[in-house]
């Protein structure tokens, strides 16, 4: 899970609002695989932090690099990214790493039409066909490999993983059963005692 060298990174901070959202991602890489973190929670954007942030937005990450280099990061897939490669986390060769992006960014996609199909006659299209879908091309990744890039979990696993549950979070009904492989992923990172943990201490938010 880790690699056997200690990375050159202390005194790590994540920055987000109060909700799941983006910053679950960042937050739950860095819980499984047991770094230690200041998880920082605002409820908005003021104008003094929105001032200090790269694109405006969050979540951000900060660190310190050789004890003594200030380095901030913004962008989730980037922060991800970044975290799953300096612990050993990210893939073996640059066509896991390329399939693992690939599954990131139809992630991604789908949270996004998740969130934003607000209309009566949209979200029966997005639970008809949308879903489906993307659902179906993550488990036929994961069916034609154990996990999403070969037999090794990578960070793409723990994302879908926790996208699987968010899209449920969000209000959209999964007909489990037509999703064996992603069922067994789920049950794959339900059991780290890390997992457990961070799961039982979700607050109640909004998103």
């Amino acid at each position: 899970m880790t690699s056997s060298s200690k990375p050159n990174i202390s005194n790590i901070k994540v920055t987000y609002l109060n909700g799941r959202g983006k910053g679950q991602m960042i937050r739950i890489l860095l819980r499984y695989l047991e770094v230690e973190f200041q998880d920082i929670i605002v409820e908005q954007i003021s104008d003094s932090l929105r001032a200090t942030l790269p694109y405006g937005q969050l979540p951000i990450f900060e660190a310190t690099i050789n004890d003594d280099q200030p380095f901030l990061l913004a962008q989730c897939n980037s922060i991800c990214r970044y975290i799953a490669e300096k612990y050993d986390f990210a893939g073996k060769t640059d066509e896991s790493k390329a399939l693992s992006d690939e599954v990131i960014n139809g992630i991604w996609d789908l949270i996004v039409m998740v969130v934003h199909t607000k209309d009566e006659e949209a979200r029966l299209k997005l639970n008809s066909i949308t879903l489906p879908k993307f659902l179906n091309a993550f488990e036929s990744k994961l069916t034609k490999n154990k996990f999403v890039s070969g037999e090794e979990t990578t960070y793409a696993d723990l994302l879908l993983f926790t996208a699987y549950d968010y899209i449920e979070f969000l209000g959209v009904e999964i007909e489990r059963s037509k999703y064996p492989k992603l069922e067994e992923l789920k049950s794959h990172f339900d059991s780290f005692p890390q997992i457990i943990d961070y799961k039982n201490k979700l607050p109640i938010t909004k998103f």
